[in-house]
């Protein structure tokens, strides 16, 4: 198997709801209201601020499943995670790993953020782009993480954002949730050649987990089309939940991504060093 790249063996594919106001309402009533079996309904309203911090603090800001597993809605659904990343004049892809109360973390490609610096910005799904600070690389595998203040934005405006929806690996977990069979569906989604109108790019999973020589590790093996620029975007199941990271292609149609297991354990690594 031949992976292109002008350095190596393979190809980086670098080049080139909103949520509901919260309303609570709590019930009561006074004694003289309870004697004459009267009850008053006191409804206190939220604000976008408050929803946003809510939710991003339950984790609640994820992308919606595709309970029928139909590829076109899942595609929809994960619109809003998707981003497109700039970097010394090339874009490569990335997705929203989490939405934080003060920071949204994006996940893409390590090799897209080798050239990372104060001119280097993010374009999300509704074209907003923002800038900025490069939170870490892995020195296991290639992927790296950004982190975007949410003071740059309004909270209306991350209300409309979602964080990718990871693919659980436990047996019991219902269908959707599962890691795909071999030769299942996937997605993928090219958002870096026109963030204004994303395209999506089917394939079939050959392997979850595959060691692959190139990469010298294991990682997701596929079979489907990918272009310049997708580098760092997301792998999806027909359900929407989110597989791995595209970091590589063959002339073959061949795919490679980073598991989602491998980004959530680096994450963690990362993280825990910075402390």
């Amino acid at each position: 198997m031949e992976w292109r790249n002008k350095k190596r063996g393979f190809c980086f594919l670098v080049l080139t709801v909103m949520l509901e106001a919260v309303l609570g309402g709590m019930e009561g009533s006074n004694a003289m209201a309870a004697e004459e079996g009267e009850r008053r309904c006191l409804i206190q309203a939220t604000s976008l601020e408050e929803d946003y911090r809510g939710a991003a603090k339950l984790g609640l800001l994820v992308t919606r499943r595709a309970v029928g597993g139909e590829v076109e809605e899942a595609f929809e659904n994960v619109l809003c995670s998707c981003v497109r990343v700039k970097v010394e004049g090339h874009y490569g892809s990335g997705s929203i790993y989490k939405m934080l109360e003060d920071e949204v973390i994006i996940v893409t490609n390590r090799h897209v953020l080798q050239y990372w610096n104060e001119d280097s910005y993010v374009t999300f799904f509704n074209g907003r782009a923002a800038e900025g600070t490069l939170i870490g690389v892995s020195e296991e595998a290639d992927l790296g993480f950004i982190g975007i203040p949410t003071a740059g934005f309004t909270y209306e405006e991350l209300l409309t954002y979602r964080n990718i929806r990871v693919a659980q690996m436990l047996e019991n977990e219902i269908a959707s949730e599962k890691v795909p069979a071999e030769g299942s569906e996937l997605f993928m989604v090219d958002i870096a050649s026109k963030w204004n109108t994303p395209v999506m790019m089917e394939g079939q999973l050959i392997s979850p987990l595959m060691y692959l020589e190139d990469f010298q590790t294991e990682m997701l093996y596929a079979k489907g089309e990918a272009i310049s620029g997708m580098s760092g975007g997301g792998v999806f199941d027909a359900y929407g939940n989110y597989l791995g990271m595209l970091t590589g292609a063959t002339l073959q149609n061949e795919l490679a991504a980073v598991p989602a297991e491998t980004i959530t354990k680096e994450y963690e690594n990362i993280i825990s060093n910075k402390e």
